[in-house]
Protein backbone atom coordinates (compact mmCIF):
# COMPACT_ATOMS: atom_id res chain seq x y z
CA UNK A 1 0.00 0.00 0.00
CA UNK A 2 2.75 2.44 0.94
CA UNK A 3 4.89 1.41 -2.04
CA UNK A 4 1.98 1.93 -4.40
CA UNK A 5 1.29 5.41 -3.04
CA UNK A 6 4.98 6.33 -3.30
CA UNK A 7 5.03 5.06 -6.89
CA UNK A 8 1.93 7.14 -7.69
CA UNK A 9 3.51 10.20 -6.08
CA UNK A 10 6.73 9.65 -8.06
CA UNK A 11 4.77 9.33 -11.31
CA UNK A 12 2.83 12.48 -10.50
CA UNK A 13 5.97 14.56 -9.94
CA UNK A 14 7.66 13.05 -12.96
CA UNK A 15 4.71 14.10 -15.10
CA UNK A 16 4.55 17.50 -13.46
CA UNK A 17 8.20 18.43 -13.94
CA UNK A 18 9.43 16.37 -16.88
CA UNK A 19 6.50 16.03 -19.30
CA UNK A 20 7.33 19.08 -21.44
CA UNK A 21 11.04 18.30 -21.36
CA UNK A 22 10.50 14.72 -22.52
CA UNK A 23 8.08 15.90 -25.20
CA UNK A 24 10.72 18.31 -26.50
CA UNK A 25 13.36 15.55 -26.60
CA UNK A 26 10.93 13.28 -28.44
CA UNK A 27 10.23 16.01 -31.03
CA UNK A 28 13.98 16.60 -31.54
CA UNK A 29 14.61 12.89 -31.96
CA UNK A 30 11.79 12.66 -34.53
CA UNK A 31 13.26 15.63 -36.43
CA UNK A 32 16.73 14.04 -36.54
CA UNK A 33 15.26 10.73 -37.71
CA UNK A 34 13.38 12.58 -40.48
CA UNK A 35 16.59 14.23 -41.67
CA UNK A 36 18.41 10.89 -41.66
CA UNK A 37 15.58 9.18 -43.55
CA UNK A 38 15.51 12.07 -46.04
CA UNK A 39 19.18 11.47 -46.76
CA UNK A 40 18.64 7.73 -47.00
CA UNK A 41 15.33 7.49 -48.85
CA UNK A 42 15.11 10.91 -50.49
CA UNK A 43 15.20 9.60 -54.07
CA UNK A 44 12.03 7.62 -53.43
CA UNK A 45 10.07 10.87 -53.00
CA UNK A 46 11.97 12.80 -55.69
CA UNK A 47 14.90 14.40 -53.83
CA UNK A 48 18.16 13.33 -55.54
CA UNK A 49 21.48 12.75 -53.79
CA UNK A 50 24.87 11.24 -54.64
CA UNK A 51 25.58 8.68 -51.93
CA UNK A 52 23.90 5.60 -53.36
CA UNK A 53 26.32 2.98 -51.96
CA UNK A 54 25.65 3.85 -48.32
CA UNK A 55 21.94 4.20 -48.96
CA UNK A 56 21.79 0.69 -50.35
CA UNK A 57 23.71 -0.66 -47.36
CA UNK A 58 21.33 0.97 -44.85
CA UNK A 59 18.11 0.41 -46.79
CA UNK A 60 17.22 -3.01 -45.27
CA UNK A 61 17.36 -1.51 -41.77
CA UNK A 62 14.90 1.29 -42.51
CA UNK A 63 12.54 -0.13 -45.11
CA UNK A 64 9.84 -0.89 -42.48
CA UNK A 65 9.70 2.76 -41.39
CA UNK A 66 9.33 4.06 -44.97
CA UNK A 67 5.50 4.26 -45.30
CA UNK A 68 5.01 6.29 -42.09
CA UNK A 69 7.97 8.54 -42.93
CA UNK A 70 6.70 9.16 -46.47
CA UNK A 71 3.28 10.10 -45.11
CA UNK A 72 4.89 12.63 -42.72
CA UNK A 73 7.13 14.13 -45.41
CA UNK A 74 4.54 14.48 -48.16
CA UNK A 75 1.76 15.79 -45.88
CA UNK A 76 0.79 19.40 -46.55
CA UNK A 77 1.50 21.70 -43.64
CA UNK A 78 -0.10 24.99 -42.78
CA UNK A 79 1.35 27.96 -40.95
CA UNK A 80 -1.13 27.51 -38.12
CA UNK A 81 0.06 23.93 -37.52
CA UNK A 82 3.44 25.28 -36.47
CA UNK A 83 2.01 28.17 -34.44
CA UNK A 84 0.11 25.81 -32.16
CA UNK A 85 3.36 24.11 -31.11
Amino acid sequence: MILESLRNLRDFFKGLFLYNLLGHFHAQKRCMEDVFMLGLLGPMIGIPHLFHYYSLRLLPCYVREYPAWKKRMVKERDFFDQVSD
